[in-house]
């Protein structure tokens, strides 16, 4: 697809990553940019070049969705601008502490983030993607969800809020012309993973974990936006993982539960012990 003149694409969480990918390949389709991130000169640093590779307008916000005058202003700016067609929600992270080893409130950022911040902001812009008569939504979630994690339940729950958000989005929004996708990737290298404490050295192949690039993920997430599907899990090793888990699923729930917690220990170990080796 190719942006008609003046056409913006916002994208929140663009400072590196997924974010940063989406502003990219969505520059080079000719839309200007509305990005947000918390790193004031690494989201500055990814501005600049756009600006060079692509000749195009890029607008940043340094805003953090812990802090609701920061959600306030990103929304003022992107009303002001008008003539959005692309809305990217990617502001997230996880938590490298365990649920009941760390502090609520620390916890709870999840939630105000993955699902407050994004509900908000999808509230506000979805009016002026209507006033085109067509746009698009993609909320970045995770395969977190299709399996729990029970080292991390916040994560999986607000990322499964994500994707339910997002398919009762495509229903309700689909007699104005605008997609919805709740895009699911893997195992991504990004920052992300660094952020939980995980070293470089430990995110690479292991048995079935396969890393993906984000201009991977993004490309495959750009490439169905225009499909009649929700759900979007990049990666056929992904989507053979998606499946067996589906198989899983149907089984009686103690014994779905066993077997789960015991892959999850096994993937676990696999990236945590493996890797050092």
């Amino acid at each position: 697809m190719r942006a008609k003149k003046n056409t913006y694409a916002v994208i929140t969480g663009a400072t590196s990553g997924i974010g940063a990918e989406f502003a990219r390949q969505l520059a080079g389709q000719g839309y200007n940019l509305i990005i947000s991130g918390r790193r004031k000169e690494v989201i500055e640093k990814v501005a600049r070049d756009i600006r060079e590779t692509y000749k195009t307008e890029v607008t940043v916000v340094i805003a953090d969705f812990l802090k609701q005058p920061d959600i306030t202003e990103f929304i003022r700016v992107v009303k002001k601008t008008g003539n959005i067609e692309f809305l990217i929600n990617n502001a997230g992270f996880g938590h490298a502490e365990e649920f009941f080893e760390d502090t609520y409130p620390h916890q709870k950022t999840m939630i105000d983030v993955h699902v407050n911040a994004t509900t908000e902001i999808t509230h506000a812009v979805v009016p002026e993607l209507r006033k085109n008569g067509k746009g698009f939504i993609i909320n970045v979630s995770s395969m977190a969800p299709m399996l729990s994690s029970p080292s991390s339940p916040l994560y999986s729950a607000t990322k499964g809020y994500i994707n339910i958000f997002s398919e009762a989005l495509f229903m309700l929004l689909k007699p104005d012309h605008i997609k919805v996708q709740a895009l699911c990737p893997g195992f991504t290298r990004t920052d992300f993973h660094e952020k939980i404490g995980m070293t470089r050295e430990q995110c690479k192949n292991v048995g079935i974990i396969r890393w993906m690039r984000p201009e991977k993920v993004v490309r495959i997430s750009l490439k169905s936006i225009g499909k009649n599907k929700v759900i979007i899990v990049p990666g056929f090793l992904n989507k053979l993982i998606l499946a067996f888990i589906s198989i899983l699923k149907s089984l009686p729930g103690g014994i779905y539960y066993s077997i789960s917690s015991r892959i999850y220990e096994s993937v676990t170990n696999k990236i945590l012990v493996e890797n050092k080796e």
